[in-house]
């Protein structure tokens, strides 16, 4: 980055002056002469502000005080000194230059998921990452492309550390403004998902039963729930959107008639949510920041862990509503936010939305696929009952590979991967575990 002459601002540093003032924004979108909603952070101490000149983007990695409920505080690490990090906003195509401080006494690693962007600054230590030593920083610059919701975390593997890696709250939306946006909501409002607390059981947490789509296994299936786990399973005591409980915190505040967007993105460690708003539907447009060939409206969403929906909402049906998961025991535990209309006051309301409509099918296209040159049967998931990690000493359960169909082909000289229909993914490389959704073979993610 060249400097300035310091009698001279140009329009780009005009308005990353005006849009990081506020903690982290930057470059507002054309909508953002619409109403935006920033989001609402946990902080105990003040956010230090985004410098302007060499550094566009600053990150400071630290201790952080979360208040998450009125009696109820987090100690862990996080950016800024909030949880989640500032929302950083930047244009498809224009270069930043970033500087990360590490204010801890641990290497940390700074990883900006879903941007293509070199090894070297992609923040992972398998691609050979540049390292922000203890108590060190690094400055490097990138172009932050494609378009679409992304978003900044450490890629430290805490193994059975749950004290270190996406367990801890550094995490942070990074929305890429795309070169055109049509605008075709009133608002828009980032939220992020994730959990704290995290302990060790050896019991499953409570999930919704699947069917799963061979019935050759529906058997075993039925035979693996009836057996006890002897492995350990990552439960939590804490759920948080945000950064705050249900209840704490300022409501998401709306008017009817407007149409808002929301970009949701789920920061957990392991697991996968779901999440409805009572009386309204998602109209998904984008998942993992980038539009679905097929846009479709859903009752409720589901997210894996990293996993990112936009969808907007139609605001039709005033009164004050839980926007939170179905599942009653951690949406007590905190994983909602309120949504008040303009005008209307009293108790939030919550009501079941029923059997989830979710499925990744509905936003493909339904034309034919690519004859493969070969077909490989795999369906991947776990079985509890699996021998002890030689790693970490604990028993973690088999991971059987079978009855998915992959298929291979060339196109282009380029070899890809193509699926006849949804299969199962980790989506958990980040802490190496599984999450409970994850273990029902009804609930999917296309490849």
């Amino acid at each position: 980055m060249r400097h300035q002459d310091e009698n001279h601002i140009s329009r780009r540093q005009f308005l990353f002056i005006s849009a990081l003032a506020g903690g982290g924004l930057m470059l507002p979108s054309a909508a953002a002469a619409q109403n935006s909603m920033q989001m609402p952070m946990a902080s105990a101490t003040s956010t230090p502000q985004v410098k302007i000149g060499p550094a566009e983007v600053s990150l400071r990695i630290g201790s952080v005080l979360a208040d998450v409920t009125k009696d109820k505080t987090i100690s862990t690490i996080g950016y800024n000194g909030q949880v989640p990090g500032p929302l950083i906003r930047l244009r498809e195509g224009q270069p930043v230059a970033v500087q990360i401080f590490n204010d801890t006494d641990t290497p940390e690693f700074v990883h900006w998921h879903g941007q293509f962007v070199p090894s070297q600054v992609d923040g992972a230590g398998e691609e050979k990452s540049i390292v922000v030593s203890p108590r060190g920083q690094v400055s490097y610059q990138f172009t932050p492309r494609p378009a679409g919701i992304r978003w900044v975390h450490t890629h430290v593997m805490p193994g059975s550390n749950l004290y270190g890696g996406l367990y801890t709250g550094q995490f942070g939306i990074v929305y890429v403004e795309p070169n055109h946006d049509s605008g075709s909501y009133d608002q828009e409002v980032f939220l992020a998902t994730h959990e704290f607390d995290p302990f060790y059981s050896v019991g499953e947490m409570e999930e919704e039963e699947g069917k799963p789509e061979d019935p050759a296994l529906e058997a075993e299936v039925k035979a693996d729930r009836t057996q006890k786990s002897n492995g350990w399973e990552v439960e939590y005591r804490t759920f948080t959107i945000n950064g705050r409980c249900l209840g704490y915190g300022d409501p998401i505040r709306v008017k009817e008639g407007q149409r808002v967007m929301f970009r949701i993105l789920n920061a957990s460690a392991t697991e996968t949510i779901e999440l409805a708003l009572p009386g309204h539907e998602f109209h998904v447009v984008a998942l993992d920041g980038n539009p679905v060939p097929h846009t479709n409206k859903v009752k409720v969403l589901q997210l894996g862990s990293a996993e990112r929906v936009e969808a907007i909402v139609e605001m039709k049906s005033p009164g004050v509503w839980i926007l939170g998961t179905p599942m009653d025991e951690d949406r007590n535990r905190g994983m909602g936010i309120v949504v008040e209309y303009a005008g209307r006051k009293g108790k939030p309301q919550w009501h079941s939305p029923g059997k989830s409509d979710w499925n990744y099918l509905l936003f493909g296209e339904s034309k034919p696929a690519v004859q493969p040159d070969e077909v490989i049967p795999m369906e991947i998931g776990k079985i509890n009952g699996g021998k002890a990690d030689s790693t970490s000493g604990q028993s973690t359960g088999n991971l059987t590979i079978r009855a998915s169909r992959l298929r291979f082909s060339r196109v282009a000289g380029i070899d890809s991967l193509l699926s006849t229909r949804a299969t199962t993914c980790t989506r958990c490389i980040c802490t190496g575990t599984t999450s409970r959704s994850q273990r029902s073979t009804e609930k999917r993610h296309p490849v």
